[in-house]
């Protein structure tokens, strides 16, 4: 990494730490969780037209967001990163390579973590609504680019299409980027844009942000392994 990003970049952590001082305190949600929300536990996907089913990995995937935003007192914009790593769900391929109704992959927002703590408590409580709306499903409807059967080595360029519901609200989003196959098991590593608006977000207003794009990217690292 070149030099002067560095330097930016540790301008933007100090400024951050004012920054965020002056998120103050976040108000809790007091409005009830709806029943409908969070996944149903125990699902179970069938392995219909003797298709093949695949577990997410534990622990070794992860989501993330990246926001631009401009601070006051930084001549260039800065990313405010997310990440988490709370990341389940199950997928399943018929033999014609369709994915299986009932395959999703379920996000726990209220982990998403920055480098931050109160920028994170204000996420949660002010723009995700995390209390009333823990997670983000993506259930995929089309997966192209995955040859069958799935291969145990190499790599290929994916599309996956598929409904995203992020508080209450569900798009329809399309993922680009690639598939690293092994031996029963394969990692998807796709991006996307979406927008506040889209979901019904609000920005977060702090009179130290100058502004934030409306666009919201999303990357994903999933790991998904033969049941």
């Amino acid at each position: 990494m070149r030099k002067p990003i560095v330097l930016i970049a540790a301008i933007a952590v100090v400024l951050g730490g004012v920054y965020f001082a002056r998120w103050n305190a976040v108000p809790a949600d007091p409005s009830p969780a709806p029943a409908a929300e969070t996944p149903a536990a125990g699902v179970v996907i069938s392995s219909v037209g003797e298709g093949t089913l695949y577990d997410v990995v534990p622990g070794e995937s992860f989501g993330r967001y990246l926001i631009r935003e401009q601070l006051a007192g930084i001549s260039i914009p800065i990313d405010t990163i997310g990440v988490t790593t709370a990341v389940t769900g199950q997928v399943s391929f018929a033999r014609s390579g369709a994915v299986v109704g009932g395959s999703q992959i379920v996000v726990n927002l209220a982990s998403l973590a920055s480098d931050e703590s109160r920028r994170d408590q204000y996420v949660r409580a002010n723009i995700l609504q995390t209390q009333r709306y823990p997670n983000a499903v993506f259930v995929p409807k089309e997966v192209r680019g995955i040859p069958q059967p799935v291969p145990t080595e190499g790599t290929a360029n994916v599309v996956v299409v598929g409904d995203l519901t992020i508080r209450g609200v569900t798009r329809e989003v399309v993922w680009e980027g690639t598939a690293t196959f092994g031996p029963d098991e394969f990692t998807v590593a796709a991006k996307t844009t979406l927008t506040f608006a889209e979901f019904g977000l609000n920005k977060p207003r702090v009179a130290v942000v100058l502004s934030v794009d409306d666009a919201i990217r999303l990357e994903a690292n999933i790991k998904v392994r033969r049941a």
